[in-house]
């Protein structure tokens, strides 16, 4: 065989090795592209991501991911909670996991600085042979302690429950419930809270909640 391949002349074997040279060619720079829309895609979110190949290995972070970790003292910690999401994912656990739904993984991680969601996905477009994994990690507004908002505002104890409810996006008829009032005590108290902090609308309140810190 080896022979037979010798005697073929160098510009006959190239002619027979190009079409296939060329389909890699294209395929590895389709492939490149798609990957450079993603990243782009990411780097764009307010939110950080990663990105996991089938082996385990993160390929890419996004800015706010990358921000988020340098500047959060339990970095290490968030990275293993990241890789154990990812890898969860592409061993596809079985439909009885309590965490696992058909095509996500979602979980809560709480540090010193801050609460995070995390939620892995599988990553379409990339290569349909290989399963690729994008982890997002949206960060938790910290709320104004309940003390504080009654000593800031001069809210009373009630309305101070009330208010981190409101911060919590919760509805009147929501927050009624949970404290075991009526809605329409829940929206005197959600009245008494907006007119206490000085602003205009339930949106605007929610904003100045969640950002009281």
């Amino acid at each position: 065989l080896l022979a037979a391949v010798s005697s073929v002349p160098l510009i006959t074997l190239l002619s027979l090795l190009l079409p296939a040279f060329k389909v890699g060619v294209r395929t590895h720079l389709a492939f490149l592209t798609r990957w450079e829309a993603l990243a782009d895609m990411l780097d764009r979110l307010t939110d950080g991501a990663a990105v996991w190949d089938r082996a385990g290995r993160c390929r890419y972070q996004n800015r706010t991911l990358a921000h988020l970790l340098a500047t959060d003292a339990e970095r290490m910690r968030i990275e293993r909670v990241l890789a154990y999401l990812a890898r969860r994912m592409l061993l596809q656990p079985g439909a009885g996991d309590h965490l696992v739904s058909a095509d996500s993984l979602e979980i809560t991680l709480v540090t010193a600085a801050t609460r995070y969601r995390l939620q892995a996905t599988y990553a379409a477009g990339l290569d349909a042979a290989e399963p690729w994994v994008l982890v997002l990690v949206q960060t938790a507004r910290r709320l104004m302690p309940p003390e504080l908002l009654r000593t800031r505002y001069g809210l009373t104890p009630r309305q101070s429950e009330v208010a981190q409810r409101l911060a919590e996006g919760q509805s009147d008829g929501a927050i009624a419930r949970a404290l075991g009032i009526s809605r329409r005590t829940a929206e005197h108290h959600a009245e008494a809270v907006r007119l206490s902090i000085g602003v205009r609308s339930r949106a605007a309140l929610v904003a100045a909640l969640q950002g009281g810190v």
